[in-house]
């Protein structure tokens, strides 16, 4: 049972010095094959470009690709270099094709005097096209004449589904003229009306604004007569007013008077009141007895000439028919 142990422990022991070794071996073999130097360059497109395509600079293989992406709209290449190197400004990465089965290698036309590329940061690189490329754009082209070909054909000469292009050109042009004929023959046959029924709409409009020119020029006068009414009552109403109040100052002033004073406290007033009384008494009593007789006291008019205070009939005729009724009395 020892020496079984004693193997096993062996074995084991030579498997893990065994293990070792290759993932020594893999390191090494990693770091060899990474490169010493790694620059990545953005390109606008990658072609057939590669991982494992070389980069040459001078025709000299000094690296190769390591890893292609996508970034955004540009290509991404990662190139790792044997040594390292040192580039300055004015150095050019070209995605460039050497075959006409569409091989590509990274060439570098360096540029070793001015300022130094900080190469840890990505590089901008051009791409040319290759022959491949020119004759797949050649196809492209090819196919391009072969459609344009066959729409000219179309056009021309048409097919079992569509027309030539000139008949139904002619078709349109047909269909056009008929139009326009249409509405040159409507133009000629409802003209005539049209116009008449323009000129009849002339005519009452002209008749309209006419109307409305008299109707504006009766307001306008009525306006002015109206004016010239309300300013004649006005400087009336002022009048009366001025009137009255003269009327009232001369009042007030004769009845400051001492002569004033003497006549109200006289006899002869209190007489003469008593005496207009009773003129006031048989005046009513006359309107009375008329309106008992029927007569229609409505109708009766101020007289327009004289005796503005008297109902009825004139002056004298009043005097006479008192006199009469003081005579039966």
């Amino acid at each position: 049972m020892n020496r079984l142990s004693d193997k096993a422990i062996g074995y084991f022991a030579i498997g893990v010095v065994l293990l070792l070794c290759a993932f020594v071996g893999w390191k090494m073999y990693l770091e060899d094959s990474r490169g010493v130097q790694t620059v990545v360059v953005r390109f606008p497109d990658l072609g057939s470009l590669q991982p494992q395509d070389a980069v040459v600079e001078r025709g000299v293989r000094v690296g190769f690709v390591r890893e292609t992406r996508l970034r955004g709209r540009e290509a991404e290449v990662e190139i790792d270099f044997g040594n390292p190197v040192r580039y300055c400004e004015g150095t050019r990465f070209i995605n460039s094709n050497y075959s006409l089965m569409g091989q590509r290698y990274v060439v570098i036309i360096p540029e070793h005097r001015g300022k130094e590329l900080d190469l840890s940061q990505p590089q901008r690189g051009e791409y040319e096209p290759g022959i491949a490329e020119a004759m797949h754009l050649v196809k492209n082209a090819v196919d391009l004449l072969d459609s344009i070909t066959l729409a000219a054909r179309l056009i021309a000469g048409g097919d079992s589904a569509h027309r030539p292009f000139a008949e139904r050109f002619n078709g349109l042009v047909d269909a056009v003229e008929g139009a326009i004929a249409a509405v040159d023959d409507a133009v000629r046959t409802k003209g005539p009306a049209v116009a008449g029924a323009l000129a009849q709409v002339g005519d009452l409009a002209e008749e309209a604004t006419a109307q409305a020119n008299a109707v504006q020029a009766a307001l306008d006068t009525s306006l002015v007569q109206a004016a010239t009414a309300l300013r004649a009552l006005s400087e009336a109403a002022r009048a009366v007013t001025a009137a009255v109040e003269g009327a009232d100052k001369g009042l007030d002033s004769l009845s400051r008077t001492e002569a004033w004073t003497r006549l109200v406290d006289s006899r002869d007033l209190i007489d003469t009141l008593s005496a207009l009384s009773g003129r006031i008494k048989l005046v009513v009593d006359n309107l009375n007895g008329s309106a008992e007789e029927g007569t229609n006291i409505s109708a009766w008019k101020l007289m327009k000439k004289t005796n503005w205070n008297v109902l009825g009939a004139t002056a004298r005729e009043k005097r006479e028919k008192e006199a009469g009724k003081r005579a039966e009395d």
